[in-house]
């Protein structure tokens, strides 16, 4: 798994590019953004989340004024995987950009993240990230995935380790999902340990 954050000010976009090998999940944090594929256009609102399967095209921009805060989680965590189709500021071809373009969160005035790096003091922890809380939480096989999620008041949540399934199927690895929507489809079940990001 790997967890971006990206900020995109008004009016610019990601290029139109796919990951051939990986899925990627979007996580709005601040703003508004428009998501598009080749054939289909999202309008996601703070705190609404969108998955993209391997090979799908996709570009997400910037509808607010202010700017959007986006969360993204792709699996498996492999930054060569990407291939550009369009790109208004002439990138096509090219890969990922280098750490020139990489800003610490805490110089855009978001609560420090650190801790969600170290083992040992992740859990239990929010930090807020643009208008949003996030939190790593984790499960034993067995424990009531429900309560743990009613318990970190959670909207979204994205499974970083181990395996959940929901009515018998699994949930893949960095795919966001709605507690609303798992809570109506069935029981939640914890077939190892967990870690899950919550939202």
């Amino acid at each position: 798994i790997a967890v971006w954050v990206l900020y995109i000010r008004h009016g610019f976009r990601t290029s139109l590019h796919c990951h051939p090998k990986k899925k990627t999940s979007l996580v709005v944090l601040r703003g508004r953004a428009v998501s598009r594929t080749l054939h289909t256009k999202y309008v996601l609102d703070c705190g609404d989340g969108l998955r993209i399967d391997a090979g799908a095209f996709h570009s997400t921009e910037a509808a607010s004024a202010e700017g959007i805060v986006v969360m993204e989680i792709e699996t498996p965590n492999n930054k060569k995987d990407l291939v550009r189709l369009r790109d208004m500021y002439g990138r096509e071809g090219e890969g990922y950009e280098g750490k020139e373009h990489h800003v610490p969160l805490n110089d855009l005035e978001y609560t420090s993240v650190e801790s969600f790096h170290d083992k040992n003091s992740r859990y239990g922890v929010r930090k807020r990230i643009g208008n949003c809380y996030i939190s790593i939480v984790y499960s034993r096989k067995g424990e009531d995935i429900m309560q743990l999620l009613r318990d970190s008041r959670a909207h979204l949540i994205a499974v970083l380790d181990g395996e959940l399934s929901l009515a018998g199927e699994p949930l893949y690895r960095g795919g966001v999902w709605q507690v609303h929507d798992l809570k109506n489809k069935g029981d939640i079940d914890s077939m190892t340990e967990v870690e899950l990001l919550c939202i």
